[in-house]
């Protein structure tokens, strides 16, 4: 099967202007986000986890991807580490009881439910898949995986957390907000040259 389904295409906008995904995937620091992987293959773990890595998600001196492999082992670090994890990847080929497991303990808990719980999906089990999303898991993606998807996990972090209410992570370079306000006056003053044009127009008739 081809790599999984981009989760936020990193190309950019129409007319060339503008803020486009690649732009902020440039802007954002990954290191920052800390991932805890819950794969029973062992091969399948460590390949992911790598590519993880090779996407910065992870710091200079503390690794930020925590990899388990087992429902009893993710619920074990949720408990110990729970605070400091942003994403969890789960397998979605654990028994289905297990993956529901997960998802429960992390939406009916109101310290862990910011952590946004996307599923790894094998084979394209439409039903597998509902199940997982009715119980909170917020997005799935078929494996093999690529660099696309994994580069545009950071924006279930800020999703969820903004969903609920809860703080926003700060995860973008100094540079970020500045870009941000420079392309909003921008697109201000281009509408607000319209909407002058469009009146002007209108009294010459």
């Amino acid at each position: 099967m081809d790599k999984g389904k981009q989760v936020v295409s990193a190309g950019s906008d129409a007319s060339g202007n503008g803020i486009t995904n690649k732009k902020i995937h440039a802007f954002v620091d990954r290191s920052k986000l800390k991932i805890l992987l819950c794969d029973s293959n062992v091969d399948n773990c460590r390949e992911v986890a790598t590519l993880l890595r090779r996407c910065c998600y992870q710091g200079y001196s503390v690794p930020e991807v925590t990899s388990v492999g087992s429902t009893r082992e993710a619920i074990y670090v949720l408990n110990s580490e729970g605070g400091s994890i942003d994403i969890v990847l789960a397998e979605a080929d654990l028994p289905m009881a297990n993956c529901i497991k997960i998802l429960k303990y992390i939406t009916q808990d109101q310290e862990l439910q910011r952590i946004p719980v996307i599923m790894l999906v094998a084979q394209d089990n439409i039903s597998m898949i509902t199940k997982c999303l009715i119980q909170g898991a917020v997005d799935y993606l078929m494996t093999p995986l690529g660099s696309n998807e994994l580069l545009s996990l950071w924006t279930h972090v800020w999703r969820t957390r903004h969903l609920i209410g809860h703080p926003e992570k700060n995860i973008f370079h100094s540079d970020f907000e500045r870009l941000v306000a420079s392309d909003i006056y921008a697109g201000d003053a281009s509408e607000k040259g319209v909407i002058l044009q469009d009146e002007a127009s209108s009294s010459c008739k």
